[in-house]
C-alpha cells in the first residue's frame, strides 16, 4: 500500500491507495498539501482509503442530488457519495463510502476496463478533486469550519477574503493584488476558514481557479469582503442580517441532514458576529482598486465603512 498525508485547513488525512495503484502523486496543484507519510502507526483522526476493488452500494434513500454530479444517498449507519464523471456515464466513477463522523472514508474507483472512454484511467484513479472537496465540505462543519467561494490571504500584514459567485471577480482581483507588493493570496477560488481556540484563521486549498494560485498557508481572518464589479471603488461595512444574506450562497454548507445544517448555520453565525463583513465594489482600475484594498486594511478595527 502507498501512504500520503493530506493537510487542508490544518486538518490531516491520511490516504492509502491500495497496493496496485500508482505510487505517485496528483497534479502538482497539491504539492503543499499532500506528502508521503510512512503510515505504519497511523493515529490520524481521519482516515481515506482508494481502491480499485469491485463495490456495489446497498440500496439506499437519496437525500441530495446535484444536477447530473453527484449524489449523497444513505443506508444504515453509511452515507454513500456517487461521482458520476459526465452527465449520460452509466456508471459513478467513484463512489465514496463514509461514516456518520466522516472519520472513516473509502473510496471505490472502477477497475481500469470500466472507466469510461476518453477518459485515462490512472488520472481517474489519482485524482482526489472533487471528491475531496466534497469530503471537506462535511469534514470541515464539523470542526466548526466552511469552504468559502472566495479569494484570500494576507493582504498587507491581514487576513482577508474576497468572496463571491462565480463571475464576481475573485480570480481577476487575485490577479491585481498579486502583482502589487505586500500581498500573498493563498487562494483565488476556495478559502477555508475554521475557528480554533477562539480565533478564525483563513486557509488556503488546492482548489484554485482561472489564476491557479493554491497555496497551504494560513492568517488570523481579519475581514470577509463580498465583491461585487463597479466602475469606481467603493466599500462598506454590512450589518449581521446582510451579511448572512451574502455569506450563504458562497458557503459550503452541508444542506441535506437538519444536523448538518444547523452545525454550518452555527458556524456561520459566529462568524459573522467575530468578523467584520463589508461589501466592496471594485473596478478594473488596478491602482484604484490596489489602493482601495490598503483603505481597508488600514481601517480594520476602525469602523472603517460604518454608517
Amino acid at each position: 500500500m502507498h501512504h500520503y498525508l493530506l493537510n487542508i485547513a490544518g486538518l490531516d488525512i491520511s490516504v492509502v491507495l491500495d497496493q496496485g495503484l500508482a505510487n505517485r502523486l496528483p497534479p502538482d496543484i497539491y504539492a503543499e498539501f499532500l506528502r508521503p507519510f510512512p503510515g505504519e502507526d497511523d493515529h490520524t483522526a481521519i482516515r481515506l482509503r482508494i481502491s480499485t476493488e469491485p463495490f456495489t452500494p446497498p440500496p439506499a434513500t437519496t437525500l441530495f442530488k446535484a444536477a447530473d454530479a453527484w449524489t449523497l444517498s444513505e443506508s444504515g449507519d453509511r452515507y454513500y457519495i456517487q461521482w458520476a464523471g459526465r452527465p449520460g456515464d452509466p456508471h459513478p466513477l467513484w463512489t465514496a463510502t463514509v461514516d456518520r463522523a466522516f472519520t472513516r472514508i473509502k473510496v471505490n474507483y472502477p477497475p481500469p476496463d470500466h472507466v469510461p472512454p476518453g477518459i485515462d484511467p490512472e488520472q481517474v484513479i489519482m485524482s482526489l478533486y472533487p471528491m475531496d472537496q466534497l469530503l471537506l465540505m462535511h469534514i470541515l462543519v464539523n470542526h466548526h469550519g466552511l469552504i468559502l467561494h472566495g479569494a484570500g490571504g494576507t493582504i498587507k500584514t491581514r487576513g482577508v477574503i474576497f468572496a463571491g459567485p462565480s463571475g464576481a471577480g475573485k480570480s481577476t482581483l487575485a490577479r491585481l493584488l498579486s502583482t502589487s507588493p505586500g500581498h500573498e493570496l493563498f487562494s483565488d477560488d476556495r478559502m477555508a476558514v475554521r475557528q480554533l481556540d477562539g480565533r478564525w484563521q483563513a486557509h488556503g486549498t488546492p482548489w484554485p481557479g482561472e489564476a491557479g494560485i493554491a497555496r497551504n498557508r494560513n492568517i488570523d481572518l481579519a475581514a470577509v469582503v463580498f465583491l461585487r464589479q463597479a466602475a469606481q471603488p467603493s466599500l462598506r461595512r454590512l450589518p449581521p442580517d446582510l451579511a448572512l444574506t451574502r455569506l450563504l450562497p458562497v458557503g459550503a454548507i452541508p444542506w441535506h441532514g437538519r444536523g448538518w445544517i444547523d452545525k454550518g448555520l452555527a458556524v456561520c453565525d459566529d462568524l459573522i458576529r467575530d468578523i467584520p463583513m463589508y461589501e466592496f465594489g471594485f473596478s478594473l482600475d488596478r491602482d484604484a482598486t490596489v489602493a482601495a484594498v490598503a483603505d481597508l486594511v488600514a481601517g480594520l478595527g476602525n469602523g472603517l465603512g460604518d454608517g
